[in-house]
This record gives C-alpha cells, sequence and structure tokens, in this order.
C-alpha cells in the first residue's frame, strides 16, 4: 500500500507508527509518499489511526484497501446523515 500527497509534517508520525524501515520519497516541497505494509485482511485500526489525519492523507493503492476505507466512511456518515 502506499499513500500519496501526505504533508511533510506527518512525517514523524508515520515513522512512529510504522518505524523507519519504510520507503519515503519527496512528492514536491511539501509532500511526501511512503509505501508501508499492513493487514488488509482487518484494516479498521489502521483506518482509525488514519482518520486522524483527514484529508491531509490519501490512501492510493491498492485500489480494494482505498475501496474498504471508502466503505467505512459512507456506514459512518450514514449514522450522522
Amino acid at each position: 500500500m502506499f499513500w500519496s500527497g501526505l504533508k511533510r509534517s506527518l512525517i514523524n508520525a508515520v515513522i512512529d507508527r510504522f518505524g523507519k524501515n519504510i520507503i519515503i520519497a519527496p512528492d514536491g516541497e511539501e509532500h511526501f509518499t511512503v509505501r508501508v505494509q499492513i493487514k488488509t485482511e482487518r484494516p479498521e485500526p489502521f483506518f482509525g489511526w488514519l482518520f486522524q489525519f483527514g484529508t491531509l492523507v490519501e490512501i492510493v493503492e491498492p485500489c480494494e484497501l482505498k475501496e474498504k476505507y471508502l466503505e467505512m466512511l459512507n456506514e459512518v456518515m450514514g449514522k450522522y446523515i
């Protein structure tokens, strides 16, 4: 899985969560891209951690994980709409 367009201010949070054995690449002056491994069969804990960053992060790949995150967000929104 990798994210694209993460704000540079989040780099320490990503390292705290996943350690230093991850691939981090600059993506312009203010952003970076990171590739990390997560348990895709049970991604809810990761989604909870990810949600705290709101629009500052984006799941780019794999599409299945992106779709699962969108499904979870829609379920949560459904409770409030």
